[in-house]
This record gives structure tokens, sequence and C-alpha cells, in this order.
């Protein structure tokens, strides 16, 4: 079994601000890392903070729309809580209200390790749909991994868009970060452009917006206010850039609106980061954006609603044959994630399923990872070009410094998972810059 390399929660030495006369006299609300004329430029300092390009009218009427569904489900079923049976006629009438207006139209569906897109599927399947399954990732990856066990064990029909061996370039990123909401740097803008040469014209059904309402596995803040913001925060780092910044600085960037009952702020990132967009090729609907689903599962107690509880078992009681990665256990949350890693890649003395070993390409830093740089550089040309283009071209930018720049691209390349995940962000941010997402 391969180790695995942990995040470190400080910078790399390298990467910390140095306590020179430069830095100690700088204002202390300006993060040390980028230039002070890109820390002024808010959308751009918002997205290395939380991972965010704000569309800020449109992750409103979002909000709006489900408090909406919220007050109109209680004024007509109160708080009652729904029973396996109920809950599935309810997921059934949402996909066949979802799908009807586009019958007679080709449907896929993308198919990974987590608990919404596999649920949906099988409804699917249960009212005599069958949409064309794909799946995005390498070996090594969890969601490939768990999908590829399904696809020899059921023998499923799937299509498997393997990162290692697909087209990356520059132009396919700008053009998809202009046209679409879906961010950080990852794969499956570019995976669906690959789906289109299988479907050219057809309909995806897409679990947009259900581990935000039936609560998704990271832990939640269940009391104040100010813990959930914090929690929003936290959970957003995903370019580990956080501890390069004063937290007043971050404070100021991350949004504080209010979007549920509970005061959680999954609604607005949902609306404003990764919501695909419609095409030539595809049209999205959302069986989860149904205003009953979204008001039955606003109205329910968070306690419910944390780490999935009350989903996962509704899940669980589906007793598909898509969910078999769910046998004998019985976890929740964080420890579900952890059992199921442990089952495919091993734990201590006991082997798993897979043997990272026997990999031909370079493993993910993580399996959970759904989209590793570090690992997709090594292992596909096309995608090495990608990074070192755009490192050549941000530096021209003139956005990041270069000592910090330098030190993310050395320790990048020696697989420091922490640089890893900092680069996608220099990387996210030039794209996000030339496709004019965000302005210089």
């Amino acid at each position: 079994m391969s180790t695995t390399a942990r995040p470190d929660p400080k910078p790399p030495r390298s990467l910390r601000p140095r306590r020179t006369l430069a830095t100690r006299l700088a204002r202390r609300d300006e993060p040390w890392f980028v230039t002070p004329e890109a820390a002024r430029n808010t959308p751009l300092m918002r997205l290395l903070a939380v991972a965010l390009l704000p569309d800020e009218d449109r992750a409103l009427a979002g909000v709006e729309r489900a408090e909406r569904a919220l007050q109109s489900w209680r004024a007509e079923h109160g708080d009652r809580a729904l029973d396996d049976g109920e809950l599935r006629e309810l997921l059934q009438q949402c996909v066949t209200d979802a799908l009807a207006p586009v019958a007679g139209t080709p449907l896929t569906s993308g198919i990974s390790s987590g608990f919404d897109s596999r649920p949906l599927i099988q409804t699917m399947w249960d009212l005599g749909h069958e949409p064309t399954l794909y799946c995005c990732g390498q070996p090594g990856n969890i969601d490939w991994d768990v999908v590829q066990w399904l696809r020899e064990r059921m023998g499923l029909d799937v299509h498997m868009l393997d990162t290692t061996t697909m087209p990356f370039s520059l132009e396919q990123y700008e053009l998809k970060r202009a046209t679409s909401l879906d961010l950080p740097l990852g794969a499956v803008g570019l995976a669906n452009d690959l789906v289109d040469q299988l479907v050219p014209r057809r309909i995806n059904v897409h679990g947009f917006l259900n581990d935000t309402l039936t609560g998704d596995n990271r832990e939640k803040a269940k009391s104040a206010v100010g813990d959930d913001r914090a929690a929003f925060i936290g959970r957003n780092d995903q370019f580990l850039l956080q501890q390069l910044m004063e937290p007043s600085f971050i404070d100021r960037l991350a949004p504080s609106a209010a979007v549920s009952p509970d005061r959680e702020l999954d609604l607005y990132r949902q609306y404003s980061r990764i919501r695909p967009f419609d095409n030539e090729h595809q049209t999205h609907v959302f069986p989860f954006e149904d205003e009953r689903w979204m008001g039955y599962w606003l109205g329910r107690p968070l306690e419910e609603r944390a780490a999935q509880t009350r989903w996962m078992a509704f899940v669980r009681g589906m007793g598909s044959e898509l969910l078999a990665d769910l046998e004998g256990i019985e976890e929740e949350g964080k420890r579900l994630r952890w059992a199921r890693k442990w089952r495919f890649y091993g734990h201590k003395d006991t082997p798993g399923l897979i043997d990272l070993d026997a990999l031909d390409v370079t493993p993910q830093h993580e399996p959970a990872f759904p989209f590793d740089p570090y690992a997709c550089a090594r292992n596909n040309p096309t995608f090495r070009a990608v990074v070192e283009t755009s490192l050549a071209r941000v530096r021209g930018r003139r956005v990041f410094r270069e000592s910090f720049l330098s030190a993310v691209e050395t320790r990048f390349w020696a697989g420091d998972v922490t640089a890893s995940k900092m680069l996608n962000g220099v990387v996210t941010a030039d794209i996000a810059l030339a496709s004019g997402r965000i302005d210089e």
C-alpha cells in the first residue's frame, strides 16, 4: 500500500512571509504573496481566498427561490418528516417532471463515488430511462476506482474518461471559464467535451445542489451564526492560501448574506460557483432543484442534515446495486469516507481492493481528490504544457510575487501537496483573468 502525503497545516518555509522591513511597513490587510495592485482586486482575491468567482445576482436569486420553496412546502405540509417510501415517491416526481419537457432527447449523466448521482441514476432506471453514463478521473482516484469496480461487478456501460490521456489546452480552459461557473481548475468541463463527441445533442441530468440541501459530508457548524460563517470560510480554502492572508482580510472577502433559515452559506456557494451552463451540445436538467425537493430538505432539522444522516439512511434503504460500496459500512460523514478508502486502498495490514503500487502512472496525492494537478501533470504531457505555459504567462501579469511563484513551482514538481493546491489557485486565477471572468 502506498502512503499518501498529508497537507502541512503550515506553508513550506519558503512560502512563509519574510519579516523584512518592507513586510513590516506593508499594510496589514494586504497579503504578502501578491502585488499591492492585485491585493485590491476584490474578485481576484475572493477567488484565491474562498474559491469563489462571485455572481451576486445569480446567488441571491437562487437563495430567494430556495426560501420561497421552503415557505411553500411548510404552508402545504408543515414540518412533517417523510418516510422512505414517501421520499422515494417525491424523488421520482422530481425526476419525472424534470425530464417531461425533454422527452425523446438522449440523456447523459455523470456517475461518481458520491451519493447524489447514483440515487438519481437508479431513479431514472426505475422510471424506464437509460441515460448514457460517464465518469471522469484516473486510476487511483476514488471516483474512478469505485465506478470501475461497479462497472466490472454489474457489467455497467460507463464511458471512462481518463485524465491521464485526455487532451488539455489553455484555450479550452479559457473558453470554459468564460461560459461556465465551474471553478476551481479541474477536468470535468473538458470531459464534457468528450461526451459531446459521444452524444452530440443531449440532455445532461445533473445532481447539482443536492448535497447542499441534504447536508454534505463535511462537519457543519450547529450553533451560532458566526461559527457557521467561519466554517464556510474554512471549508472553501481550496488553494491553501488563507494561511498567507490576514484573518481580517479574508473576513471582508467572504459572503455574509443569510441564505437559508439556518444561515448556512452553502447555497450561496453553489449558485455563485459551480452550476454548469447550457451550450449548443447539451442542456442541463436538475431534478434536485425542484422546489418541492428544496422546500422539504431546507425545512428539516440541521441534525438530520449534518453529515447527510437522513439522506444516507434513505440511500442505504434503496437497496441499489449501484451503492454496493456501502455494504457492511455503518459509518457516516467523515468516518464513512475513511471506511470506504480503507476498503478500496487498504488499512494498516489489511490489503484493499486497489493496489496503488501496481499503477503504471503517478497516483494522486490522496485518493479522494476529484482532480490532482500534480498527478495529472506527471502523467499527461498536454496538461503539463498547460501548467508550464500558464506559469510563464502569469509571471507577465505581475499578479503574484516572483519569490512566491518560484517556491510554489519548485515544490509542486517535487510533489509537495500544499504547493500542488497553491499552484491550482495560481493557474485558476490566470485562466479567470485571461477569460475575462475577472478584470485585471
